[in-house]
């Protein structure tokens, strides 16, 4: 929902008072209303190309900066991370996990909150996987918030296989590390559920030369089927820095396979 206040000078004081009233008002709402998972609706094609104006700054500067990458003066890229928030927060909650991770390896990060598999594709199209990188791989991990905002398993596993192709597309040699959607305690039972039918519909992608399998949501589940809560923040979604941790170390473990 976006409020439109051309000049705010305009509004008289008591209209102002009961405009920022109002939003202060609505946020708890609109905030829960961005987390549930809607049943009631199937939004019809999660691989369709979708801006969104509150990351634009962070897109603008990393366009920028990848349109002056060289790889002859800047090194190739190792590991390029494609992702919403739970890729994104590497660079906050995940710091000192990122930077370990930074001392072996040349590492970018293309995470943004929020995104789904929409945001993705446009991001990938307008220019932040331009021409002059060809990054030794790709460490994917999308699809929770194509559940939360009510897209269908079918078109969210498409679009992960669409994200697929197009980084193959621009980058024949790179390797696509696939990661399954990590669980998540913040949505209803039935949303969960849709996790891991959304996980058995993108496994299949292993099958592609270009793509390995990377199972770290196993880890994240205990032995009677619960999550592991120490590795998550109190949002339940995203991953506290033993959760960085645990991924760093499993993605060495992955990566000494191929180096």
């Amino acid at each position: 929902m976006i409020f439109h206040t051309s000049n705010h000078d305009d509004f008289p004081a008591g209209r102002k008072q009961f405009f920022y009233r109002s939003v202060l008002i609505l946020a708890p709402v609109l905030a829960l209303m961005i987390i549930s998972c809607d049943l009631s609706r199937t939004k019809p094609d999660a691989s369709e190309p979708v801006p969104v104006t509150c990351w634009w700054e962070r897109h603008a500067t990393i366009v920028k900066e990848l349109a002056g990458y060289d790889e002859s003066v800047d090194g190739v890229i190792d590991i390029l991370f494609i992702g919403d928030s739970l890729t994104q927060m590497w660079e906050t909650g995940g710091i000192g996990e990122w930077n370990l991770l930074k001392a072996d390896y040349n590492i970018y990060n293309l995470g943004f909150p929020g995104d789904t598999t929409g945001h993705v594709i446009y991001r990938l199209y307008s220019g932040e996987f331009p021409d002059n990188i060809k990054p030794r791989f790709v460490v994917l991990l999308i699809g929770t918030n194509n559940v939360g905002f009510g897209y269908s398993v079918e078109s969210s596993a498409k679009a992960i296989g669409d994200i697929i192709d197009i980084i193959h597309r621009k980058s024949k040699n790179t390797t696509i590390i696939l990661m399954p959607v990590l669980p998540r305690k913040d949505l209803p039972v039935e949303c969960r559920k849709k996790i891991l039918d959304l996980n058995c519909a993108i496994k299949v992608y292993e099958n592609l030369d270009c793509v390995v399998w990377f199972d770290l949501a196993s880890h994240f589940i205990n032995a009677e089927g619960g999550m592991k809560m120490e590795l998550f923040d109190y949002s339940k979604l995203h991953l506290s820095r033993l959760g960085y941790k645990l991924w760093r170390e499993e993605l060495i473990i992955l990566l000494r396979n191929f180096i």
